[in-house]
């Protein structure tokens, strides 16, 4: 059996956009430590910034249109491949935490 080995991370963030966030946060049954490990996660596997970022000048959902496509044809192909399975909520939560040794 492997052990997984944590490290700390400090930052600096707003007192006020902290309270926030956390409280956000505690309305979805989430911790903000578990909020930013889910980022740093998704950062990973996207190889990027998992959303948009802009200054917020002009349309901002076209920014967001080449991602949605990609979204659309992936979901289209998963959907289209008859060996795709479709599982519930808590069984993706599990696979999830099985395979990242990880729990939400």
């Amino acid at each position: 059996m492997s052990t997984t080995e944590f490290t700390n991370l400090n930052i600096r963030i707003d007192k006020e956009v902290k309270s926030q966030a956390e409280k956000l946060l505690n309305d979805i049954g989430m911790s903000l430590s578990t909020a930013v490990n889910v980022f740093i996660r998704q950062l990973i596997r996207d190889g990027g910034i998992p959303f948009i970022i802009s200054t917020g000048n002009g349309n901002d959902s076209n920014y967001n249109l080449p991602y949605i496509r990609r979204k659309l044809e992936e979901a289209k192909s998963q959907y289209d491949n008859q060996e795709s399975m479709r599982y519930d909520m808590d069984t993706v939560m599990g696979r999830y935490q099985e395979k990242y040794k990880y729990e939400l």
